[in-house]
């Protein structure tokens, strides 16, 4: 338990360190006395030991105090506004990659010697016998992200006229999203 939660906050400490190296705010060799006579050079080698200590002493007060690097995902517990959030940008990538792909099949499959009409592919798909659960879940693959992604995208609109933001009505209107998405998917799928 301890032992893998202090591996887990070295190895996100190294990875900040090496993100702070390649953006050169931290230096990646602790600094050497400069030789140079350079004011310029002096300067930066002292900005840069100044920022390695402050580095040195974030890790090493998050260390004492046992807090994580930051807050991250690991010591979040799920919440309906996160997963509305997630889901509707993931649904809005998914229709957004639909509407291409599907374009770009439908404009390829249908001329020269390999063309197919809708009709075709209705009926291979009719000839695999597959069990009636297989099409009902493609189906809502389909249906549900655009039911989704359009119920809260209204729910989006009224919040761009200031209203709902309130906690409760955040979460009511989230379940009924929810609730319509799959409400009006469902009968579409059958």
């Amino acid at each position: 338990g301890a032992t893998l939660a202090r591996q887990h906050m070295l190895s996100r400490q190294h990875t900040l360190m090496r993100t702070l190296v390649r953006n050169g705010l931290v230096c990646s060799q602790p600094a050497v006395a400069p030789q140079s006579t350079n004011a310029l050079e002096r300067f930066a080698s002292t900005r840069a030991d100044k920022q390695a200590a402050v580095a040195r002493d974030f890790f090493e007060k998050n260390e004492k105090s046992g807090r994580p690097m930051s807050p991250h995902l690991t010591i979040y517990s799920p919440q309906l506004t996160s997963m509305l959030s997630i889901t509707h940008r993931g649904t809005g990538i998914a229709l957004t990659c639909a509407i291409y792909g599907g374009s770009i099949y439908l404009m390829s499959a249908h001329h020269g010697a390999n063309a197919t009409d809708f009709t075709t592919l209705v009926e291979g798909i009719k000839a695999m016998q597959l069990p009636a659960a297989v099409p009902f879940v493609a189906k809502m693959a389909v249906t549900f992200p655009m039911m989704f992604h359009s119920f809260n995208g209204v729910r989006h609109l009224a919040w761009d006229s200031g209203k709902g933001f309130e906690m409760k009505k955040l979460y009511q209107t989230g379940w009924v999203v929810l609730a319509l998405a799959i409400g009006t998917s469902a009968p579409l799928c059958i």
